[in-house]
């Protein structure tokens, strides 16, 4: 018999009792007996590669153990049970233990939980020897490779840090070397440091010169574009001293052959076509001239006038005919007297289309007559007062050209030859205002276009008003001392009130004045004491009056307070001993004149006659306006030099106070007659200015004129205008609403294209000018800060919805072609109405590609419809900031409604570029300058309306939008009609 192994007994106990402390898998299994009949329930464990088991779990000693090493296990079926056990054994689940002795014999196991079964034959065919020491091996390899990188690591770390540290030790060589080098080039440093400054200084130079030259050249390029235009040419507009003020359409009345004034009501159509004149006032000469075939311009007769030979009369009285026969113009005309000095002379008459109209023409002619006159009366003036001409206090003043803390200087003259200003403050830019030496018109035009940006009205009305009650502080420091110095009062401090008890405005009602009746009975004569408003560096035409001890002080009178007058009234000349007395001319009989004595000169007379003498009269010798009043051709004043001090001071003062007050008019005047929406918006402000001048009329030292100017800027502000009759865009609106359109075939094309254009000017000439400032259509808020510009752009839109609607809702491809067609004809009407806006509209909802894809719709499209559209397309095109577009603009007269989005670009580009204001807070007025160019240009074509009869049912079409698409639902209609064509 073979005897059985020995084995270590206690050790074998011992490991025993660690599996069941310890082991990888514990539980109770069933063992099939060795007879293969029973099963045994044992408590196994399992620890390593060996698997003991115990009678139960408190058992403290194995029972058996199995050696695994080389085993396999498994799942096994489960065996055939009997019928009786079949309940039993279909909750029991088998696995064996095979060994790779032949003879040895499997172990059978079994559980009663099929997960645990599964742990079990998991758990005993990882135990085995042979796997572990796989691993092993295996991690073992991988520390070995491990290790190999770590010590290559290390290898490449020891020689990055050598090079670090040489690198190290370089830089510190380096940094040496360079703090050698830059201590020996400390100096060339320096050099290049001070070129450096000097060439940026110079850069900035240069920019500012090349600043200035655009500007210049703007100008010049206006002037140019303008002769080019008239066929005959015009010379004097090479001259590049002259600035372009405006341009516009006015009607000029015809002279009859005996030089009386043929003034119908003008109420006809083809009157006023024969008599429209596009006029072009500069400051220097008004050219006149009627519009030929092509947009080309022709001179009229007397066409290029002279503004120093012209006198401007505002309110021309008719005669009783006229008046009897009701052939008024409603005070829309206005005349200008020219008066050559080697031609005969003669007369203009203008009719403007509104009140407003005219007063701004008026207003702008009257400064350019004054400013242009300045070269031959300031340089008198002021000569026997102070010893000193004006043009000595301007250069003698370097606040006017030097630039300083609070203003820049650009290098272009204005119209007064005084250096324009690029940047300011509020308060230079005031100054330069309300400075009685001299007034730009178009720095005038530019600060009431842009005071809004940087101050607001009240600001410049209290300025005026400081001005008119505080005249002295006006007028430089500098300009003072040299106005008031003699030898015996050398200056006079600025802010220092002047000696004369007149210098305030609070004085004792003046002396009459005497004055005896020596005029023919036939003739009516009108004493004229103007005092010219001081613009342009012209000096005041009160010469004559400062030969007098107190004779300034007389000179008022009482009138009526709405009498008509102009502002740019007949100037005081010295000239033979004449006195008398003057009827007064606009009451139709004879006042009581007042009187007053002249110490040793007098006052020339100039003759007003009625229309029928103008001829004759003008043949008398008479002193013409042109010439110097203060030395005539036989007649020289007494020197001034000759009367005491505080009397030649008291004289000086009464001038500064004639020129503060007609300042202050004349800027109220260009204000009001402007920018009356200023006043129309803001009651409050309105009153203000009302007040102020019923507080002027009431000063018993103002002269009569002077009082006519204020109440007639009264009579502005308090009188409605009564437009040009054209019906408004609120009124159209109430008629539209409610009504019931009719269809696009029931309305011929003129009748859209008339209705059309009178709806974009009406949308258009609404906007106001101070939306165009600041760039607030592109803003968040843009509905509340530019309301009329969005009501313009949502316009426009309407009617290219409407145009791609009414194409697009007939299926039929014929009734689409004769649509597109219509509108075509449509779009060429507006063109020849000027209403390039609604030329646009309409080519532009044709390129949609909502319509642009309509293929076939395009194939039935006549070739001369085709052409149409390309002439069209080419006149609005975008190509050359809208060349073709601004060229046509130049070429036609208003009425016109242009493209809005054309002047929004060039604003946009002028916002971008520059700054309201600089980095010392100071008012960027180069820009205002350039904005303002553009708002003169657009407000030309927004001053002329058309003369277009509203009817109701072809604007109800064009206002309907119930049955307008979007950009999406005109899109899916497209595709309905013509689907895309599968590649």
């Amino acid at each position: 018999m073979q005897k059985g192994i020995r084995l270590n007994d206690g050790h074998v106990t011992y490991l025993g009792l660690l599996a069941k402390k310890d082991g990888t898998r514990r539980g109770c299994l069933s063992k099939k007996s060795s007879d293969n009949t029973k099963w045994h329930t044992k408590w196994f464990a399992l620890l390593q590669n060996m698997l003991f088991y115990f009678e139960s779990e408190s058992s403290s000693r194995p029972s058996g153990l199995y050696l695994l090493e080389g085993c396999v296990c498994d799942r096994s079926p489960s065996p055939k049970p009997s019928l009786s056990a079949k309940e039993c054994l279909e909750k029991q689940y088998y696995f064996t233990v095979s060994f790779s002795h032949e003879n040895q014999k499997a172990l059978e196991l079994r559980t009663e939980d099929v997960k645990d079964c599964d742990e079990w034959v998991a758990a005993i065919s990882h135990a085995s020897y042979r796997n572990l020491a796989t691993e092993h091996e295996t991690l073992m390899q991988k520390y070995l490779h491990l290790l190999q990188i770590v010590e290559t690591e290390k290898t490449v770390a020891k020689q990055l840090r050598q090079q670090i540290e040489d690198g190290e030790i370089e830089i510190e060589r380096l940094k040496s070397e360079i703090a050698a080098m830059l201590k020996d080039n400390e100096k060339i440093q320096f050099v290049c440091y001070i070129k450096i400054r000097a060439v940026s200084a110079k850069m900035m130079y240069l920019h500012r010169i090349m600043h200035d030259e655009v500007s210049e050249t703007e100008n010049i390029r206006k002037n140019l574009a303008i002769e080019r235009m008239i066929v005959e040419g015009c010379e004097i507009l090479l001259d590049t001293s002259q600035t372009f003020v405006r341009q516009g359409s006015l009607i000029q009345v015809p002279m009859s052959e005996k030089g009386k004034i043929t003034r119908g009501r003008l109420g006809s159509l083809s009157l006023k076509k024969e008599g429209e004149r596009q006029c072009f006032l500069f400051s220097k000469h008004l050219i006149i001239c009627t519009r030929g075939s092509g947009g080309k311009l022709h001179l009229t007769k007397n066409g290029v006038v002279s503004l120093i030979d012209c006198t401007l009369i505002e309110e021309p009285e008719g005669t009783d005919d006229e008046y009897k026969s009701g052939q008024d113009m409603e005070h829309l005309d206005f005349k200008i007297v020219v008066e050559p000095k080697d031609s005969q002379s003669f007369t203009i008459i203008l009719v403007a289309s509104s009140r407003q109209e005219k007063s701004a023409w008026t207003s702008d002619i009257s400064q350019c007559i004054d400013n242009i006159r300045c070269n031959g009366l300031m340089m008198n003036a002021f000569e026997e007062n102070s010893k000193v001409t004006v043009p000595q206090m301007i250069k003698s003043d370097a606040s006017l050209y030097c630039d300083d803390v609070d203003i820049r200087f650009s290098k272009m003259m204005n119209s007064c030859k005084v250096l324009q200003i690029r940047y300011a403050s509020v308060e230079r830019l005031l100054e330069r205002l309300t400075d009685l030496r001299f007034l730009s018109i178009d720095f005038l035009n530019t600060f009431l276009h842009s005071y809004r940006v940087f101050t607001s009205a009240d600001v410049v009305l209290d300025k005026l008003i400081t001005i008119y009650k505080k005249p002295i502080s006006a007028i430089p420091a500098r300009s003072l001392e040299l106005f008031f110095a003699s030898s015996q009062n050398n200056k006079l401090l600025y802010g220092e009130p002047p000696k004369s008890p007149r210098a305030s405005r609070k004085f004792s009602s003046p002396p009459p004045l005497a004055i005896t009746k020596t005029s023919s009975p036939n003739r009516r004569r009108k004493l004229s004491l103007n005092i010219p408003i001081i613009t342009g560096g012209k000096a005041l035409d009160l010469a004559a009056l400062s030969c007098s001890s107190n004779g300034y002080a007389s000179m008022y009178s009482s009138m009526s307070p709405f009498s008509k007058t102009t502002l740019d009234i007949n100037k005081l000349y010295v000239s033979s001993p004449i006195t008398s007395k003057i009827p007064d001319e606009g009451e139709g009989k004879t006042d009581k004149a007042d009187e007053v004595s002249l110490c040793k000169q007098d006052i020339s007379v100039r003759e007003e006659i009625d229309n029928d003498q103008i001829q004759s009269d003008e043949a008398e010798a008479e002193v013409s306006p042109t010439k110097s009043p203060t030395t005539p051709k036989n007649v020289k004043c007494k020197n001034s030099s000759g009367f005491p001090t505080d009397q030649r001071n008291g004289d000086k003062e009464f001038v500064i106070r004639r020129a503060a007050t007609n300042r202050v008019l004349n800027v109220l005047r260009h204000w009001v007659s402007k920018h009356s929406q200023d006043f129309e918006t803001n009651t409050e402000l309105k009153m203000k200015v009302i007040s102020f001048l019923e507080e002027v009329m009431h000063d018993p030292e103002l002269l009569t004129q002077e009082r006519k100017a204020a109440a007639n800027i009264i009579r502005t502000l308090t009188q409605e205008d009564p437009g040009d009759n054209q019906i408004s865009l609120e009124e159209v609106l109430q008629m539209a609403e409610g009504g019931t359109s009719e269809p696009f075939e029931n309305h011929s094309a003129l009748e859209i294209a008339e209705q059309l254009t009178l709806l974009d000017h009406l949308v258009f000439k609404v906007i106001p000018y101070e939306e165009f400032f600041g760039q607030g259509w592109m803003k968040n808020d843009k509905n509340e800060k530019t309301p009329y510009i969005m009501k313009t752009t949502k316009h426009f839109n309407d009617i290219s919805n409407l145009i791609a609607t009414e194409i697009l809702c007939s299926e039929d491809v014929n009734v689409r072609v004769a649509v597109i067609e219509k509108w075509v004809a449509v779009a060429d009407i507006c063109r020849c109405l000027h209403n390039y806006n609604a030329v646009l509209e309409i080519t532009s909802s044709l390129n949609r590609s909502s319509i642009f894809r309509l293929k076939k719709t395009w194939l039935k499209v006549s070739k001369q419809t085709k052409t149409v559209i390309d002439k069209l397309q080419k006149l609005v095109s975008s190509e050359g900031r809208f060349k073709n577009l601004r060229e046509a603009l130049k070429n036609c007269d208003p009425p016109c409604v242009p493209y809005l989005g054309m002047y929004l670009t060039d604003l946009a580009f002028i916002e971008e570029g520059t700054p309201n204001y600089t980095e010392d807070n100071l008012v960027n007025f180069s820009k205002m300058r350039m904005i303002s160019h553009i708002i003169r240009e657009i407000r030309q074509f927004q001053q002329t309306a058309y003369k277009i009869d509203y009817q109701p049912k072809a604007a109800l079409y064009l206002l309907d939008r119930s049955s307008v698409m979007d950009e999406e639902g005109l899109y899916e209609a497209s595709l309905r009609i013509e689907p895309k064509v599968p590649n």
